[in-house]
């Protein structure tokens, strides 16, 4: 009978063990979301596309006609696949990551200017992603 006791009482631990490290990473990974973009520069009167890009059709998630500090929610995503996250600058489109699983619908991109040179237009943006399972930093390097 004791051992029997002993079993069940590993048993039911170890359920619980589980369902407290279950919680844990769902409310770390259910922090932030959205995307965030940082510019301590000042406004940079360029325009900015950040795009959700499936293998025949893309989404864009933020547009603006200039780069300034700014967060927005991720909106329901009407498209499903799985996709890639880009950032079009001057025309030219740079992948910030390359895989985001199809069933991925909230994850945080922080979008940072690391620095702005106004009179060659180069722009070096310090680009975060995370969708609680795949992190990517990337720095993506725009020149006029």
């Amino acid at each position: 009978m004791n051992k029997s006791k002993r079993k069940v009482l590993t048993i039911v631990l170890s359920c619980i063990v589980l369902v407290v490290l279950g919680t844990l990473f769902f409310l770390k990974n259910n922090g932030k979301t959205g995307i965030f973009i940082e510019n301590n520069k000042g406004s940079i009167e360029v325009p900015i596309t950040i795009a959700r890009n499936y293998l025949n059709d893309s989404e864009v998630l933020y547009e603006s006609n200039s780069i300034k500090s700014t967060n927005k929610p991720i909106e329901e995503v009407s498209i499903s696949g799985e996709s890639s996250i880009s950032v079009t600058i001057y025309g030219e489109e740079q992948t910030v990551t390359g895989y985001v699983d199809s069933n991925t619908k909230n994850f945080s991109l922080l979008v940072k200017v690391a620095s702005y040179d106004e009179s060659t237009g180069k722009i070096v943006l310090d680009c975060n992603y995370d969708d609680g399972i795949n992190k990517t930093e990337k720095q993506l390097i725009f020149q006029k």
